[in-house]
């Protein structure tokens, strides 16, 4: 469902599927590997640069609810089990258009990303945040997952990865470090698990 995706046409959202192998093994957590990593990279680029994109054009002021770094944790980039902002919300908007685009490819994929949405860790995004992702997720066999995709859940998630977007371009705003090519990259390694 392409035409649900959030910046379709800007983002490349097809490369980046269509690079992904997702082995399921029954009882067993998946295995995850790339095709073709100069097709990584170039997705990370873009991701970037419609970021930049985003971030130079904007005229809006930056309201706290749409600012991570005001948020408890502010700019600490997390350490052990936690993970920081920028990466939780980029895996989350990732994870999302990835399941827009292939709902069964994608549903059980990133439960951990889900609970921190969810408020469930440290870390957490604000209650005005996941109050809305809690109207995605369900619980199944364990694991959070996305619901099934009816006109209202597609509504709410295209609703939600629009503040969630907001929050990226923010944070590139106020500090042109967060989000760089190489960090991208090695959050969408570290969410499949690959090195």
């Amino acid at each position: 469902m392409s035409s649900n995706l959030h910046n379709e046409g800007k983002i490349p959202w097809n490369l980046l599927n269509d690079n992904l192998i997702i082995e399921f093994r029954p009882g067993k957590s998946p295995v995850y590997k790339f095709k073709n990593e100069d097709s990584i990279w170039y997705f990370c680029c873009e991701f970037r640069n419609c970021l930049k994109n985003f971030a130079s054009t904007a005229k809006d002021d930056i309201t706290d609810e749409h600012n991570p770094i005001k948020w408890r944790y502010g700019m600490h980039k997390g350490g052990g089990a936690q993970i920081s902002y920028d990466t939780s919300l980029f895996l989350v908007y990732v994870m999302l258009n990835l399941t827009l685009l292939d709902y069964q490819k994608y549903q059980y994929v990133s439960d951990w990303t889900y609970q921190i949405c969810l408020g469930e860790s440290d870390y957490s995004h604000p209650e005005y945040l996941s109050n809305k992702f809690q109207k995605l997720v369900c619980f199944i066999n364990s694991k959070y997952t996305i619901k099934e995709l009816d006109n209202q859940v597609i509504t709410d998630i295209k609703i939600y990865l629009k503040d969630v977007f907001k929050c990226l371009y923010n944070m590139v705003r106020i500090n042109d470090t967060f989000l760089q090519e190489k960090s991208i990259c090695r959050d969408l390694y570290w969410e499949f698990g690959l090195d």
